[in-house]
């Protein structure tokens, strides 16, 4: 069937039957010649405005119908194997659809200004030079499947469906449930709008999602022969978005993006499959982003990600990157930072978080050491940092502040029975907290300097330690090898370049649940060595001692046998050495083993003395009691000096107080071997009051001694206390939190279990105070 003219055509009401072929048209008008074919295909050509209605045509297996259809210019209609509709000018389309062999598509409405072309075969190719708008776009057949229930561009829009995807304007565009089968894809998005041109990209393991405006996507669903990727909601302004999914989940942005509710099927090296996720993402600049076995992100401008998961490998619960940085952690606990970076990660091997701003490398490893190292750049900066190998080790390290370029590092190998610890700070930091555990050594360090070397080893009953310093030591905190509460170090510890000590502890027990029967210890120190360390029932107060070695034995009552091998003057100013009494367990009582004076404090009007240090407030009057001692007297007992042995003669002692605030120093004269006086601390702070007391007979000084002062404003303490203590392995402690008032007595509170965090298998408590 044909009809043509050269110049105008006009018809209506044209219906032509016979047989297999059946073409019907309501009316019809080409302006400035044109031709209408119909026989194996249908065409019809139209140089100037045309306008069609009702047009029907049915053959064989094939079938078409248009309600209506109009171009303003230049029309060209091809329907056969494929269908075809282009117009110079301008193009109206009403309730289009085809269907033919193994095919069939069609449109309920399509405008399109300017230059309009519409192709629907294997792939979908919908443009118009101007503004473009269609409705309930579908086709399928030939392997493919692709629908879209609207789409509007506001100028020069464009929509491509096939082995890609891509949608476009050079002004706004609006896209509404589109759906893909085909070439080994399923792509299902509920909606998408933006400006410019947005293409999407996919292949067996990566979707790649390009905005040259902006483009906002949301219920997005991709499936392919090697992967499923989905996401809520996508949004990017001038970038790019590409997400890889083989045994670890790979992100690429670009621009300004934002990403919510991610899905990623990733088939891991055992063939298993997975889905990690990604509750939120967002970047600014260029940033990549790897999730596996190794954590890995960095960018230019910034990066934060909330809620990561990769199913048995890795959880992120947040990590963000402000300012141009990055960030790697693995499996090992082998980590990476630079730039301020924020995050909390956990896997089945590690488990950290952090906040740090600064440039440096550091790992927490475990093989036949644990090693920790933190190496920053010349900038300096600050860190706060947690690492724990679960069931292994620990690393607490809090509000580091790095002035310059440095190591800070600990090692630990063996085991409590017999190992090694190296400290080194030649980062020259400072820190709020410092906690190492392993193995069962536990460690909190504060601002230690220089480096330190302790080996040590436990067999049965005893223990020795050894220490050397190569640069000079300086710490401030306390570490303690729990096996039968054989050494510690608490206060603190200096140590002189190349100074060295040993210390030798032995407990000599005929029952292992009852108290030791005596305790040896041996000291030898070279170099210049200050600090406080001992065992549960000695303790052993160093001060700048250089070179000197002290035996000393203890039974189970009192002080059994004593060599001190330097001179007296020396002992009592630069070596103190204390026992606590083994009649009750835990141990009461100390003993002042060496020093022949003791000095005592309590608050006036009260009746409990304190030995070490005493808590008051400004304006308190504090009593002070000064005491000679003989060999071995419990220092709790003898408030008089009645029964005391005679030590230098027959009285005439010289008291003289230094009390630490910068108040004058009191002397007093007696014959007495005891001396109470008071004093009062007006200003708030930490002092040490010292007693030291000569003899008036030579002015020798017998002995010093030393307490210490903390003034502070009334207010309520927190406390925490454990029963029993010391507890065993496998014993119920009791743990109660209590607040101290003015008055000193402690109020239990009730506490209560807040949550479980799932993440770190730990409890968060709350503990409310009245």
């Amino acid at each position: 069937i044909e009809v043509s003219a050269n110049i105008d055509l006009s018809l209506k009401g044209l219906h032509v039957s016979f047989t297999g072929l059946t073409l019907s048209i309501g009316s019809m008008s080409l302006k400035g010649g044109g031709r209408v074919y119909y026989g194996d295909h249908l065409a019809v050509v139209a140089s100037g405005k045309t306008q069609i209605t009702s047009l029907y045509v049915k053959g064989g297996e094939a079938s078409l119908g248009i309600g209506s259809l109009s171009a303003d210019s230049g029309l060209s209609l091809y329907i056969g194997s494929y269908t075809q509709v282009d117009a110079a000018l301008n193009l109206h389309i009403s309730s289009l659809f085809v269907s033919y062999a193994g095919f069939s598509g069609g449109l309920s409405s399509l405008s399109a200004s300017g230059k309009a072309h519409v192709y629907l075969s294997d792939v979908v190719q919908v443009s118009a030079s101007a503004s473009l708008t269609l409705s309930s776009l579908h086709v399928s057949g030939g392997g493919i499947n692709a629908k879209v229930e609207s789409f509007s561009a506001s100028a020069e829009g464009y929509l491509y469906i096939g082995e890609n995807t891509e949608f476009d304007a050079s002004g706004s565009l609006m896209l509404q449930n589109l759906y893909f089968s085909g070439f080994g894809v399923k792509l299902d998005i509920d909606s998408a709008h933006g400006s410019g041109k947005i293409e999407l990209t996919y292949s067996t393991t990566s979707l790649s999602v390009n905005a040259a405006a902006s483009a906002n996507i949301n219920g997005f669903n991709l499936e392919t022969a090697g992967t499923k990727v989905g996401f809520n909601k996508l949004s990017i302004t001038g970038g790019a978005f590409v997400v890889t999914s083989t045994e670890e989940l790979s992100i690429t942005g670009r621009g300004y993006l934002s990403l919510n509710g991610l899905t990623v099927k990733l088939t891991l090296e055992t063939g298993s499959s997975v889905q990690a996720t990604v509750e939120a993402l967002s970047l600014k600049g260029s940033a990549t982003l790897s999730i596996g076995d190794t954590l890995q992100a960095q960018t230019t401008v910034s990066l934060s990600i909330e809620n990561a998961v990769v199913p048995g490998i890795i959880a992120v619960s947040q990590l963000s990157i402000d300012g141009a940085g990055s960030f790697s952690l693995d499996k090992q606990g082998v980590f990476a930072v630079k730039g301020k970076v924020n995050w909390e990660v956990s896997s089945d091997r590690v488990i950290s978080h952090g906040n740090v701003d600064l440039d440096a490398t550091g790992h927490l490893s475990l093989s036949d050491k644990l090693h920790f190292d933190l190496t920053v750049d010349s900038a300096g900066g600050h860190a706060t940092i947690y690492l724990q190998i679960p069931s292994v080790a620990t690393l607490d390290l809090e509000h580091l502040v790095a002035p310059a370029a440095g190591t800070l590092t600990f090692e630990f190998t063996g085991s409590t029975a017999n190992g090694e610890v190296y400290l080194d700070n030649s980062l020259d930091a400072t820190w709020s907290h410092f906690a190492v555990s392993a193995f069962g050594l536990t460690g909190a360090l504060q601002n230690f300097e220089g480096d330190l070397h302790v080996s040590f080893q436990v067999q049965g009953n005893s223990a020795a330690v050894h220490l050397t310093s190569s640069k000079g030591f300086s710490l401030q905190g306390s570490a303690k090898e729990p096996i039968l509460y054989m050494f510690y170090v608490d206060g603190g510890l200096q140590m002189s370049p190349g100074s060295s000590a040993d210390v030798t502890v032995q407990l000599i027990m005929s029952d292992v649940m009852l108290p030791p029967d005596y305790v040896e210890l041996d000291v030898h120190v070279n170099g210049g060595v200050s600090g406080i360390f001992g065992v549960e029932t000695l303790r052993v107060i160093l001060n700048n001692v250089a070179t000197s070695h002290a035996y000393l034995k203890f039974d189970k009552n009192n002080v059994g046998e004593t060599t001190i091998d330097f001179n007296p003057a020396e002992m009592i100013s630069n070596m103190q050495l204390f026992f606590r009494g083994v009649q009750l367990w835990p141990p009461q009582d100390w003993f002042n083993v060496n020093s022949t004076v003791i000095l005592k404090a309590k608050k006036t009007g009260e009746t409990t003395w304190s030995y070490q240090s005493i808590g008051v407030e400004p304006g308190d009057q504090v009593t002070f009691m000064a005491k000679i001692l003989h060999s071995g007297e419990n220092i709790e007992s003898n408030n008089q000096d009645s029964g005391v042995t005679s030590l230098a003669g027959n009285g005439n002692y010289l008291y003289e107080f230094v009390w630490g605030d910068g108040t004058p120093i009191d002397s007093f004269s007696s014959e007495n071997k005891y001396f109470t006086t008071t004093h009062v601390y007006e200003n708030e702070g930490t002092y040490v009051a010292r007693v030291n007391v000569y003899s008036s007979q030579d002015n020798s000084l017998i002995g010093s001694s030393v307490i210490e002062v903390n003034v502070n404003s009334p207010g309520l303490k927190m406390s925490l206390d454990v029963s029993p203590s010391p507890s065993y392995v496998g014993q119920e402690v009791t743990i109660t939190a209590k607040v101290n008032s003015q008055n000193g007595n402690g109020n239990q509170q009730e506490n209560k279990m807040l949550d479980f965090l799932s993440a770190t298998g730990s409890s968060r408590y709350t503990f409310t105070f009245s």
